[in-house]
């Protein structure tokens, strides 16, 4: 397999992902949380299928570290974003 993805780089797409989704109207304007993750989404989007999976496996991988609430919002993140590979 090949690793592209440092897992902090990985790591830190979560974390703002999860601020991004998760955060209050007065925190951040939907509009602009809606174009970002849109933005993620598509240029991920872009990257080939060994990129991709490389990508996939560190976001299950990190889950982990997450609260338990929040695990299954992370290991979805590359579904939601439809990044498949």
């Amino acid at each position: 397999m090949i690793e592209v993805f440092d897992i902090h780089c990985v790591k830190a797409i979560i974390d703002i992902i999860i601020f991004l989704e998760h955060s209050s109207e007065e925190v951040i304007d939907p509009d602009i949380s809606v174009s970002t993750l849109e933005n993620f989404a598509y240029e991920l989007s872009l990257m080939d299928n060994a990129h991709k999976r490389d990508f996939i496996n560190k976001v299950k991988i990190l889950s982990n570290q997450y609260e338990s609430n929040m695990q299954d919002f992370v290991k979805n993140i590359p579904t939601h974003l439809g990044i498949l590979p």
